[in-house]
C-alpha cells in the first residue's frame, strides 16, 4: 500500500446505526447538520447548536468521544497505512475529532450572550471533554505524527488546528463554564501540542506549515489565540520558557523564518485564488508579528529573537508581499475591496512592527532599528513611523541600513508621490534624511577621519584642545575613555577625569551610576558612538540652519533685568538627587573602556544640588531674557523641526527643570559660557568684567546653545545640549563647532510640551 492513495487519510464518519436503533432518524439528521456545519457557515452552526441544546443531545458528544478512545490508536503510526482496520480507525478518528471541533465551533457562533440553556448544555459537555480530554490529545499527537507519511499532510494537520481552535477560542459564555475551558488550555500537553505544531515542517520541501483559510494560517491563528488570553499567555509563556533550550530554539527559530516562507508563498498563486491568498498571508504576517512582540516581553526570548535578526526577517517578508502586491496590483486604491483591505491592514502591521516591537519591546531600539531597513522595510516606514525613521536616521547604523536600499527606497517614494498628496511631503522629509546623513556619515576617507576626531566629546569643561598640527604633520589620534561608573561622560586624559570630578562629576556620578546599572541589566543603553553620531548631525544641522552667530544673538536687551529661578524652583528641578551624604571628591572612577569595569570607592552618589562653593546653600541660577538656544527636534513632529532662538528662561521652565537633575550645574555652566562670551551691548545687564578680553588677554571666545531632541525608545527621549564655538575665519559650513555637550534622558513627554506657545521655524 505504497501509492499516494493509499497513504492519503481521509475522515470518515462511523457507520449510521440501524433504523431500529435510530428512532426517527435522529441519529442521521445530527449526522446531516454536523457535515453541513464544518465548513464554518455561521447559520449552519446556529442551525446545529439549536438542535443539540432542544433535544439534550449529549449522545453527540459521548459517541465522538468514544472513537477517541486510546483503545482505538494503532500499535505504530505505520500501520494506519498497512494495516486496512488501523486505517480505518484513524479515519474515523480524523472524522470524530472534526465533528468534536464542530459541537464548540456551535457555541461561538453567536455574537450576542447565549441563553441559560445553552451555557448548560455547554457546561455539560466541557465537563465530559475534561474527562476524556487525555485520550483527545494523544489521538491529536497520533494524527500529528502520521501527517508527514500521509499524501495529503496539509489536510491532516488542518484537522489537528481545527479540533484545539474552538477550545482555545474566547467565548461569550459565563465565566464558570469557561474555567472549564481554561482547565484545558492551560494543561502543558495541551502548550506542548501548540508548541511543536509549530516547529513542523512539510516534508516535501522543507518549509514551515502554512494552512491558509479565509483568515489566514491556521496554525498561526491557533497561536495568536494564546497570546490574546492574557491568562492562557501566561501559561504558554511559562512553559515555553521551562522546556529544553534546543527545543526552545526550534520553536523561536519557526516564528521568525516562516515569516518570509508566508510572504513567498503567495507568487504563483492560481489567478482566480490570488487577492484571497495574498489576505490570507497578510494576516498571517499580522498576527505573526503581533504574537511575537508579546513574546519579546521576556528579555531572554528577546535575546533569542535578537540572534536570530527577527527585525531584518521581518520587514524583509512585509517586503516581499508588498513589492508583489504593488507589481500585481499597479491601479488600485484604498477602496477597492479586498486589495483595500490588505492595504490597511499592511499599514496596521508596519506601524506595530516600528512602535511596539522597535520602540516598546526592543531594549536599545537605536542599536535594534538598522535591521528594519536592511530588510527593505525602509519603504514601508511612511506616516505614523516618520518621526521614529528620522530621529534614527541622525545615527549612523541606522542611515546606513537605509542608505544600502536607497536604490528600492526611492521607487517606493515615487511610487507613493504618484498615488497619495499627502506622501509627498513624507517623501521630502525622508530625502532630506538621506541626503544630510550623506554629508555626515558618508564613507569617504576625510569624513571618517572626522568622525574618529571631528567632534570633542571630552567631558572636561576646562579641557585645552592639543595644538593644531603642522603643515605635513597628521593630528594624532584621540583615545577616548569612558566614566566606569556613569558610562555617560567620556575623557581624553586622566588630567581632565580628575578636573572634571573636583569640578562636577563627583555630584553627578552616583545617580548616573545608579540609573546605568538598572538600565543595562536589561540590555537599555546607548553607546559611545551613537551620542558621537548625534554631536556630529548636531553640528552638522548648526552649521547648515543657523544663521552666523552676530545674527544669531540679540542686539537690543533690558538693561539691569535679570530672570532668576527661585529656590524652590531650583529644588524641583532635581528630582533625581541622591538621599547618601556628600561624597569625596578625591577619587574619581578610573575611565576604562570596558563597559563591565567597576566603578571606585569614591563615586559614591553627591547630593546633585546645584550649590554655592564659599556657602554651601543652594543657589539661584540666573538667565537672562535675552538668552536663546537652538532647538532641533526628532520626536514632537514628523521629521524635524527646530526653532533658531528658543528663550532659554522658557526653555528651563518647560523643560531642563525636570529633567536636569543632578545635571543642572554644567547645564548652568555651559550657559554662563555662552553669556559671557557675547559682546558689550549684546547682554549687557552682566558687568564689564564678564566681556572683552579673557584674563589671557586673548579675544573671548563666543559661543551658541543647541539642543537636540532624539528619540531613545517609545516613552523616553534623548536630549543632547551642546556648547557650540563660533569661528569666523573658517570656510562656510564649518564655522560651529562641538565645544562642549551634555548627555540626558527624560520623557517623551516634555518635549510635547515645548511648542505649545513657540512656532517651528521655516526653513
Amino acid at each position: 500500500m505504497s501509492t499516494p492513495e493509499a497513504r492519503r487519510l481521509v475522515p470518515r464518519p462511523q457507520p449510521l446505526p440501524s433504523r431500529t436503533q435510530d428512532r426517527g432518524g435522529h441519529a442521521a439528521k445530527r449526522r446531516q447538520l454536523l457535515d453541513d456545519a464544518r465548513p464554518s457557515s455561521p447559520r449552519l452552526l446556529l442551525v446545529l447548536r439549536q438542535f443539540l441544546v432542544s433535544t439534550r443531545d449529549i449522545e453527540a458528544l459521548t459517541s465522538t468521544l468514544s472513537t477517541l478512545s486510546t483503545r482505538n490508536i494503532p500499535p505504530s503510526t505505520e500501520h494506519a497505512f498497512t494495516n486496512p482496520l488501523c486505517k480505518d480507525r484513524v479515519e474515523h478518528a480524523m472524522c470524530a475529532l472534526l465533528d468534536l471541533s464542530t459541537i464548540f465551533r456551535c457555541f461561538l457562533a453567536s455574537p450576542t450572550p447565549p441563553p441559560p440553556d445553552v451555557v448548560a448544555f455547554r457546561k455539560a459537555c466541557l465537563e465530559m471533554l475534561v474527562e476524556s480530554w487525555a485520550d483527545v490529545m494523544k489521538w491529536l499527537v497520533f494524527v500529528m505524527l502520521i501527517s508527514p507519511s500521509a499524501s495529503n499532510t496539509r489536510e491532516v494537520l488542518s484537522v489537528c488546528v481545527d479540533t484545539l481552535f474552538p477550545i482555545v477560542a474566547t467565548s461569550d459564555v459565563e465565566p464558570t463554564s469557561d474555567a472549564l475551558a481554561e482547565e484545558l488550555v492551560y494543561l502543558p500537553y495541551t502548550i506542548d501540542f501548540l508548541l511543536l505544531l509549530l516547529a513542523q515542517r512539510d516534508p516535501g520541501n522543507g518549509r514551515y506549515h502554512y494552512i491558509g483559510d479565509t483568515y489566514g494560517c491556521k496554525i498561526v491563528g491557533l497561536l495568536n489565540e494564546y497570546v490574546k488570553n492574557p491568562n492562557a499567555f501566561t501559561h504558554l509563556l511559562a512553559r515555553l520558557r521551562s522546556v529544553k533550550p534546543s527545543t526552545r530554539r526550534g520553536i523561536l527559530r519557526s516564528l521568525v523564518y516562516r515569516a518570509r516562507e508566508i510572504a513567498e508563498g503567495v507568487v504563483g498563486v492560481e489567478e482566480e485564488r490570488h487577492t484571497h491568498a495574498m489576505m490570507s498571508a497578510m494576516q498571517s504576517l499580522y498576527a505573526l508579528i503581533f504574537c511575537t512582540s508579546q513574546l519579546l516581553i521576556h528579555p531572554a526570548l528577546h535575546a533569542s529573537f535578537a540572534q536570530r535578526d527577527f527585525l531584518f526577517e521581518y520587514a524583509n517578508a512585509l517586503s516581499i508581499l508588498s513589492e508583489h502586491a504593488h507589481k500585481r496590483y499597479p491601479e488600485s486604491r484604498e477602496s477597492d475591496g479586498v486589495v483595500g483591505q490588505f492595504w490597511k491592514l499592511m499599514n496596521v502591521t508596519v506601524v506595530w512592527t516600528v512602535k511596539t516591537i522597535v520602540m516598546q519591546r526592543t531594549p536599545n531600539p537605536i542599536m535594534s532599528f538598522p535591521s528594519a531597513p536592511g530588510g527593505n522595510g525602509s519603504k514601508m516606514l511612511m506616516d505614523d513611523v516618520l518621526a521614529v525613521c528620522v530621529s534614527y536616521m541622525t545615527v549612523r547604523g541606522v542611515w546606513s541600513g537605509v542608505k544600502s536600499r536607497e536604490e528600492a527606497m526611492e521607487e517606493a517614494l515615487a511610487e507613493a508621490r504618484r498615488t497619495s498628496r499627502g506622501a509627498r511631503s513624507v517623501c521630502k522629509v525622508l530625502r532630506e534624511a538621506v541626503e544630510r546623513g550623506q554629508g555626515t556619515f558618508g564613507g569617504h576617507e576625510s569624513v571618517v577621519r572626522r568622525r574618529k576626531n571631528g567632534v570633542r566629546v571630552c567631558g572636561n569643561r576646562k579641557h585645552v584642545p592639543p595644538k593644531a598640527p603642522g603643515l605635513f604633520q597628521k593630528a594624532p589620534e584621540v583615545k577616548y575613555r569612558t566614566c566606569s561608573g556613569c558610562h555617560i561622560l567620556t575623557y581624553c586624559s586622566d588630567k581632565c577625569q580628575q578636573e572634571d570630578w573636583v569640578e562636577f562629576h563627583h555630584r553627578e556620578c552616583g545617580t548616573a551610576s545608579k540609573w546605568y546599572q538598572d538600565r543595562k541589566a536589561v540590555g537599555c543603553w546607548t553607546s559611545l558612538s551613537t551620542r558621537r553620531d548625534q554631536l556630529l548631525y548636531l553640528e552638522d544641522l548648526a552649521n547648515e540652519i543657523l544663521p552666523p552667530l552676530p545674527a544669531l544673538l540679540p542686539v537690543h536687551s533690558k538693561p539691569g533685568v535679570k530672570q532668576l529661578m527661585s529656590a524652590q524652583d531650583h529644588l524641583l528641578s532635581h528630582t533625581l538627587r541622591s538621599s547618601s551624604p556628600s561624597p569625596s571628591i578625591s577619587s574619581p572612577p578610573q575611565a576604562t573602556y570596558s563597559p563591565t569595569a567597576k566603578w571606585g570607592a569614591g563615586a559614591k552618589a553627591g547630593s546633585g544640588l546645584a550649590t554655592d562653593k564659599t556657602t554651601g546653600r543652594p543657589r539661584t541660577i540666573a538667565y537672562h531674557p535675552d538668552t536663546t538656544v537652538a532647538l532641533f527636534d526628532f520626536v514632537s513632529h514628523e521629521g524635524l523641526a527646530h526653532k533658531r532662538r528658543y528663550p532659554v528662561h522658557e526653555y528651563h521652565e518647560r523643560c531642563w527643570r525636570y529633567i536636569d537633575g543632578t545635571w543642572a550645574d554644567r547645564v548652568g555652566g555651559m550657559v554662563r559660557d555662552v553669556e559671557d562670551g557675547c559682546e558689550p551691548g549684546e547682554l549687557n545687564w552682566r558687568d564689564s568684567s564678564h566681556t572683552g578680553p579673557d584674563e589671557e588677554g586673548r579675544p573671548r571666545k563666543r559661543y551658541a546653545l543647541v539642543e537636540g531632541i532624539f528619540m531613545y525608545n517609545a516613552s523616553l527621549s534623548i536630549f543632547v545640549l551642546v556648547k557650540m564655538g563660533w569661528d569666523e575665519k573658517a570656510p562656510g559650513g564649518k564655522q560651529y563647532k562641538v565645544e562642549d555637550s551634555v548627555w540626558r534622558l527624560g520623557p517623551r513627554t516634555i518635549s510635547e510640551e515645548l511648542w505649545g506657545a513657540y512656532e517651528e521655524d521655516g526653513l
